[in-house]
């Protein structure tokens, strides 16, 4: 196989996947977005001491934010509303780094095995980036609800955990892309890949020559 139909094959197999999922009525997103806030509320529903946190889908129709987040600290009787939006935490990166496991050129039985895998970690990631935006608004800053203090150096922390995990979009793309690397590619794919590239037979000429 030449290195253009490798490259193909697995570029085409990645979009077969991946562009019928962006479809944004696809019924598994709105399938996701229930699953995202029932497991938020499980993980999430309580934190510290007297941090309550209640996911439900939004009251604003027009809304980019599919989820509205009531947060409150029953020790101050203090509430307050977030809003999130599990397609962009949630779906975008998990379909993203789905898609990029079914276009690996492996047989299909250990791709739907590393697919499982992906899919564990990547919720576990996922969970990640809404714990962050939860302990900023369950924190003690100006707009946070006292339930944790927070030094300035762990609130500085967070606040570029958010900046480079949740509101950029390496948060979405390139950090699920590596997990994605680290969960599904051995050393010795990595030089089968140069192999199908043509890339090794070339370091071998120019040894040669």
């Amino acid at each position: 196989m030449s290195p253009l139909k490798f490259v193909g094959g697995c570029l085409g197999l990645f979009l077969v996947v991946y562009v019928p999922l962006m479809i944004p009525w696809a019924p598994i997103v709105d399938r996701y977005a229930r699953f995202f806030r029932a497991a938020a509320s499980e993980l999430f529903g309580t934190m510290g001491e007297g941090g309550e946190a209640l996911f439900m889908p939004s009251l604003e129709p027009d809304s980019e934010q599919d989820t509205a987040v009531i947060l409150g600290n029953n020790r101050t009787q203090q509430f307050t509303q977030i809003a999130v939006d599990s397609h962009y935490m949630g779906y975008v990166p998990t379909v993203f780094a789905a898609a990029l496991t079914l276009a690996l050129p492996y047989g299909w039985r250990r791709r739907l095995k590393l697919l499982a895998i992906v899919l564990v970690v990547m919720q576990g990631y996922v969970a990640l980036r809404l714990l962050i935006v939860l302990l900023l608004a369950f924190g003690d800053g100006e707009t946070g609800l006292g339930v944790f203090s927070f030094g300035s150096w762990t609130s500085d922390v967070l606040s570029g955990l958010m900046a480079v995990v949740n509101v950029s979009l390496a948060g979405m793309y390139v950090l699920p892309a590596l997990i994605w690397g680290i969960l599904t590619i051995r050393r010795s794919d990595l030089a089968e890949f140069r192999e199908r590239l043509g890339i090794a037979d070339e370091a071998t000429e120019a040894d040669v020559s």
